[in-house]
């Protein structure tokens, strides 16, 4: 959830102690949740031009990070390069972008990130103005992962050993973010994966605590 920061609270004129004695009244402020501000749910990683890129849904849109694109389009630098082509169309990509808090994983440590993330229509955008190699094949790879998202739900283009061992690599370096991700969606995908990984659904690596809650 994007969270936005309520008011913080006024000093008093002058600063010190008021006149009634005593020390200066602060306001206390609480943080204010908009109702508009949607949950971005990890939905599916899908490998696109050599790079992993995850996909997460929130307002009946998939969107995608600015530095995977950048990084699915062979730049060297994805994070600038994407930046760059948003600051030569940014009036029109401004209106497809969006700055979020994302969960990361930093060497052992699970941290929240500021993150730019396009829509479909942001990330097909930054590949039509973007002059690499394969930039008309990692449109079409987004544009068709994106499609089946919305109208099939969750779908791996993976072969089924190379979605084993993404979940299993996962699984065992991040288990906490890995259950609250799997979490998050319905429990036919636990079920899928659990097949995939040829054990039960109730299986500890669906847990951090060893213990699946239904």
């Amino acid at each position: 959830m994007i969270r936005k920061s309520g008011k913080r609270g006024t000093p008093q004129k002058g600063g010190g102690l008021p006149e009634s004695g005593g020390y200066p009244k602060k306001e206390v402020s609480f943080p204010q949740f908009e109702d508009n501000q949607p949950t971005f749910d990890l939905v599916a990683t899908e490998e696109v031009n050599g790079a992993m890129c995850d996909f997460y849904t929130a307002k009946k849109d998939v969107w995608v990070t600015r530095e995977q694109i950048g990084a699915a389009l062979g730049y060297d630098d994805p994070r600038r390069s994407v930046a760059k082509i948003h600051n030569r169309h940014k009036e029109r990509l401004d209106k497809f972008s969006r700055v979020v808090k994302l969960t990361t994983v930093e060497g052992t440590r699970q941290v929240e990130r500021d993150f730019t993330v396009y829509n479909r229509r942001g990330f097909l955008e930054i590949c039509r103005w973007s002059r690499q190699p394969k930039a008309d094949e990692v449109m079409d790879k987004l544009y068709d992962i994106a499609e089946k998202l919305l109208t099939e739900g969750y779908v791996s283009l993976l072969p089924d050993g190379e979605l084993v061992k993404m979940i299993c690599e996962r699984a065992s370096n991040d288990p906490r973010g890995f259950q609250k991700n799997i979490k998050s969606q319905k429990q036919s995908v636990i079920a899928t994966c659990a097949n995939l990984l040829g054990c039960s659904p109730f299986s500890p690596v669906f847990s951090a605590k060893g213990t699946y809650n239904r």
